[in-house]
């Protein structure tokens, strides 16, 4: 059952069901449709809070070029599966659906937070678009917590 750890400035968004995707890097287990998602800010810090907990829907490949200002987000047809470029209305939508106002912000985001690897960055088979459903609400981290060592 993945953990997912979001900065704070997508908490609420999370929490409220605003935001129902992430962007991440593959990790070394692959994620399935249907895989339970614990939803947390600040793991690993006294401050961690849980945001819920939501069923992962889809896992699609992506492609984020910062530098030329484009995104290619994998399609499936009968037959196979490739990297279809997005057109400036559609990687809005993607943006907006992963908490971002407007491109620019998507694209400094992405540019900042990933700045030291440009192969990771640019490269569609190291990162995927994770689509989930509207968390569940659950209680928060630290009471579970307390009630570990009571």
């Amino acid at each position: 059952m993945p953990s997912l750890n979001f900065k704070r400035q997508f908490a609420e968004a999370v929490a409220n069901g605003t935001k129902r995707q992430t962007i991440r890097a593959r990790g070394k287990r692959a994620w399935k449709v249907g895989d339970t998602l614990h939803l947390f800010t600040d793991m690993r810090m006294g401050t961690c809070k849980r945001l819920g907990q939501a069923t992962l829907l889809s896992v699609q490949q992506i492609k984020v070029d910062v530098d030329t200002r484009s995104i290619h987000l994998e399609k499936t047809t009968s037959r196979n599966s490739y990297l279809a470029h997005l057109f400036d209305d559609e990687a809005l939508e993607l943006a907006q659906a992963d908490g971002f106002a407007t491109l620019d912000d998507f694209f400094a985001f992405f540019a900042q937070t990933h700045a030291h690897d440009h192969v990771a960055r640019v490269r569609g088979d190291k990162w995927a678009v994770t689509t989930f459903c509207q968390p569940m609400i659950i209680a928060p981290i630290r009471a579970d917590v307390e009630s570990l060592h009571a």
